[in-house]
């Protein structure tokens, strides 16, 4: 990481998500929405900040670049690779991120 918020030469674009269907590698997970409009993951509140544009970490076979990711505070990423890349997202999943 070349400073906080880039990556590189990409520009990392910060945002949250409002809801939608978040899995890790291991499985799907139970997403609900309470009364109060929070989004729950296997009953647990999560709030979901995440960022588009992370290829470079993705295919980093060590991991080490989505570690970095989650150790600057993200969460989830959208990842356009789809679910026959198993081994990415594994590599997504043991860095403790989630897909989007």
């Amino acid at each position: 990481m070349r400073g906080r918020g880039s990556v590189g030469k990409k520009t990392l674009l910060h945002f949250a998500f409002a809801a939608g269907l978040l899995v890790t590698a291991a499985g799907a997970n139970s997403v609900t929405i309470r009364e109060d409009k929070k989004l729950l993951v296997d009953g647990v509140p999560f709030f979901p900040i995440g960022l588009y544009y992370a290829e470079e970490e993705i295919a980093d076979e060590t991991g080490a670049g989505l570690a970095e990711l989650r150790a600057m505070g993200f969460n989830t990423l959208f990842f356009h690779g789809g679910i026959a890349q198993k081994p990415a997202l594994d590599r997504i999943a043991a860095a403790g991120l989630r897909v989007q």
